[in-house]
């Protein structure tokens, strides 16, 4: 949606989750395979070629073990790049990524092919997304390379802002919906201050918190953590339908955040309908790249073919 909306016209896409490919469908069109892209020929030309492989083995938050298969996905962008002879190649994954050597592979493989390869750590909050994800983008050039780096204009976005107009009560419309807190899960939410977390539920309530926590307290402290109204939120993840997973319980309500508002934090437009069950839906949300950022990075890529 961001190249689109930055003006250039999408040929073809390749995807492998049946809610993700439902979800570009109904607001992208018609052009996307639902497919392995290990199985699947490169095909068609195009002037630039995009890729978000997944980043789940490469992120701090996990194992980033070298044998991770989902790690392969990667190294699919020289090939596809050779087949369909895009001018420029634009990468998005967590920072990480650059020091791996799945990217080292790939710089060799790139500049081979005579692209030039740059890399550029990027945050979200500076292009007017209302949270902070830092994220790594690798530009692979036969033509001037744009500078991701330089000074942006956007205003810094907040929580409140995100929000606005996005009440107490659920409306399934706007997929402003969320997982309903169990007995527990309320009791201790209720323990939660604004811009607390578990801690203040251990000094609180110590019986209701895990045993699991007590034995790492001192590490985890963001969990069941809540947002702040007046400043970005932290990196919106996958798993922001349980307070277990981060800081994503409403700054204000004992809840956690619904579907729109995630997708806010994101800086989506809700005019972009999501497809799928709560799950799919957030799993969709927390692995994209943020509308306002990816627009930027469209805008600085299309400038550079012209």
């Amino acid at each position: 949606m961001a190249f689109r909306d930055a003006g250039a016209e999408l040929v073809q896409a390749y995807e492998l989750d049946k809610p993700a490919v439902q979800t570009y469908r109904r607001n992208l069109g018609n052009h996307i395979k639902q497919c392995d892209l290990t199985k699947v020929k490169p095909e068609g030309k195009c002037d630039i070629l995009i890729g978000g492989p997944p980043c789940q083995g490469f992120s701090s938050s996990g194992k980033r073990a070298a044998t991770d298969p989902r790690n392969q996905l990667s190294r699919l962008l020289p090939i596809w790049a050779k087949e369909t002879s895009p001018s420029i190649v634009v990468i998005e994954n967590v920072a990480p990524y650059l020091k791996s050597p799945v990217w080292e592979e790939n710089r060799i493989a790139f500049e081979s092919m005579g692209y030039e390869v740059s890399s550029f750590l990027i945050n979200a909050i500076n292009f007017g997304v209302p949270q902070s994800r830092a994220r790594s983008i690798t530009i692979c050039t036969k033509l001037d390379t744009p500078d991701l780096k330089r000074p942006r204009r956007f205003k810094r976005r907040t929580v409140r802002d995100a929000f606005d107009g996005l009440g107490a009560d659920m409306d399934y419309k706007r997929g402003h919906f969320w997982l309903e807190p169990t007995p527990l899960a309320l009791e201790r939410l209720t323990h939660v201050p604004p811009a607390g977390d578990i801690r203040d539920i251990a000094k609180a309530a110590p019986h209701l918190v895990p045993d699991s926590w007590w034995k790492v307290c001192g590490k985890i402290i963001d969990i069941w953590g809540r947002l702040v109204w007046d400043a970005p939120s932290k990196t919106v993840k996958a798993g922001f339908y349980h307070p277990s997973k981060g800081r994503y319980v409403h700054p204000e309500f004992n809840r956690l955040i619904s579907i729109r508002e995630a997708a806010r934090l994101q800086s989506i437009p809700d005019s972009y309908k999501i497809e799928g069950t709560m799950y799919q839906c957030a799993r969709q949300i927390g692995n994209c790249v943020p509308y306002k950022m990816g627009k930027a990075i469209a805008r600085d890529v299309i400038e550079a073919l012209n």
